[in-house]
C-alpha cells in the first residue's frame, strides 16, 4: 500500500541544510522525496521521538542516527499505518517508554542538568557542559544548524566553496580533540560573523570571508572556533544565557520546538564569552595550526586590522562577541609562514573571495 503523502524536513546528517520533502509509506519503506533528496528508510529500523503536545514527530533509522526527518500534524489514516508497521517506533506505548528512558538517561549521565539550568546557576556552566551527554547535544545542534540556515541565511549553493572551508575544518580538526564531527557551513548573511553552535557545528559567513585578507586569517579564525566546540564553551555559554531552554532542547534531544531552536540559535551567533574562554580558545587554536603545521599567523593581524579599522568599542558582530585587544593580539602573534602553511591554495582561496562577493 502506498499513502499519498505528507510535507516533512530532512536533514541528510552530511550537511546540515534542511530540506522539504515528501514522506509516504510505501510498502515496508518511509519515502522521503522532493528538494533533491530520494531517500527509503525500512519502516522496521526506524525510530521516532514526540514533541509533547506539540503533534511533532522527530525520526531517525537505525544505522545512521545523524539523518533526520520532522513531520507535524500526520492525518490519523497515516498514523494508524505506522503504527501498524511500525510498532517499534510509533505505538503510544513505545513513544512513552522513550520518553522516559530518555529522562533517565539525562538523569543519570547529565545529573542535576535541567533542574539546576532551570533555576539559573551561572557559576555551574562549565561543569553542566561537560556532563551533557555529546549525542544529546549533537542531535540539539542538527536542530540549531537548520534554524540558523533558514532564518540567518541560506547555505551558499557551491559545493565547491562549501568543501573548501569544510577542508580547512578537516585540517586543524586532526589536532582538536572534540566530542563531535566538526561540519561547517559557509552561509549568505548581512552580518560579518563565525561561530560555533552545539554539537560540533561551525557557520562563517560570506561578508567576513570578504573582509579575511588570505587562507591564514581563516583557519586562525575557524582554529578559533574549533577551539570553543573543543573545550565545550558553547554549550557553557547557552546553558549560562538561557538555561531552562537549553535545558529543555538537551533534554528532547533537539526536540523543543522551533521557537526554543531559533532563540538558541540566535543566541549562539551572538555569543560572548569570558576573557577566560577567549583566551582559551585563542592558545588552543593556535595549538592545533601548529600541530597540523600550518600558519597561525592571521589571528593576530585579523584583530590587529579589525581593531584598527572599527574600533574596539564598535559594535560589529565579530569584533563584539570577539574582542580585539591588543593584548590578545600579541599574545596570538606568530611569524608568517609560506605557501606550505596554507590549508588552502591561490585558486581555492580565489574561488571563496569570487563566491562571496555580490554579483
Amino acid at each position: 500500500m502506498t499513502y499519498a503523502g505528507i510535507q516533512g524536513s530532512f536533514v541528510d546528517g552530511k550537511t546540515p541544510v534542511a530540506r522539504t520533502v515528501v514522506v509516504r509509506i510505501d510498502g515496508p519503506d518511509l519515502h522521503m522525496f522532493g528538494d533533491g533528496a530520494d531517500v527509503r528508510w525500512p519502516l522496521k529500523k526506524i525510530r521516532a521521538d514526540d514533541a509533547p503536545g506539540q503533534g511533532e514527530y522527530f525520526i531517525s533509522v537505525r544505522g545512521d542516527y545523524d539523518a533526520r526527518l520532522t513531520i507535524k500534524g500526520i492525518p490519523p489514516e497515516m498514523m494508524a499505518l505506522l503504527e501498524t508497521r511500525a510498532p517499534q517506533a510509533f505505538h503510544k506505548k513505545t513513544l512513552w517508554r522513550k520518553r522516559a528512558a530518555l529522562v533517565t538517561l539525562l538523569a543519570t549521565s547529565a545529573a542535576g542538568l535541567v533542574a539546576l539550568a532551570f533555576f539559573g546557576v551561572p557559576r555551574l556552566a562549565d561543569p553542566l557542559a561537560e556532563m551533557t551527554p555529546p549525542q544529546l547535544e549533537a542531535r540539539m545542534g542538527a536542530g540549531v544548524m537548520a534554524e540558523v540556515s533558514q532564518n540567518m541565511g541560506e547555505p551558499i549553493p557551491d559545493p565547491l566553496a562549501q568543501s573548501y572551508v569544510q577542508q580547512v575544518v578537516d585540517r586543524i580538526a586532526h589536532s582538536a580533540k572534540t566530542n563531535f564531527p566538526l561540519r561547517s557551513q559557509l552561509i549568505d548573511s548581512e552580518i560579518s560573523n563565525a561561530f560555533a553552535l552545539p554539537g560540533g557545528y561551525v557557520v562563517v559567513t560570506c561578508p567576513l570571508i570578504l573582509e579575511l585578507q588570505n587562507p591564514a586569517e581563516l583557519q586562525a579564525v575557524l582554529s578559533h572556533e574549533i577551539a570553543h566546540v573543543a573545550r565545550r564553551h558553547v554549550m557553557a555559554g547557552l546553558i549560562r544565557n538561557i538555561g531552562a531552554q537549553i535545558s529543555l532542547a538537551v533534554l528532547t534531544g533537539g526536540a523543543g520546538g522551533g521557537a526554543t531552536m531559533v532563540k538558541i540559535a540566535n543566541q549562539a551567533a551572538q555569543l560572548s564569552y569570558s576573557r577566560e574562554a577567549e583566551s582559551e580558545a585563542d592558545h588552543y587554536g593556535i595549538s592545533y595550526l601548529e600541530a597540523q603545521k600550518l600558519d597561525a599567523s592571521g589571528l593576530a593581524s585579523f584583530f590587529d586590522r579589525m581593531a584598527a579599522e572599527k574600533g574596539e568599542e564598535e559594535n560589529d558582530s565579530f569584533v563584539s562577541t570577539h574582542p580585539a585587544s591588543k593584548a590578545r593580539a600579541n599574545s596570538a602573534r606568530r611569524k608568517p609562514m609560506g605557501p606550505e602553511g596554507q590549508s588552502l591554495n591561490p585558486d581555492q582561496w580565489a574561488h571563496l573571495q569570487n563566491i562571496c562577493t555580490p554579483q
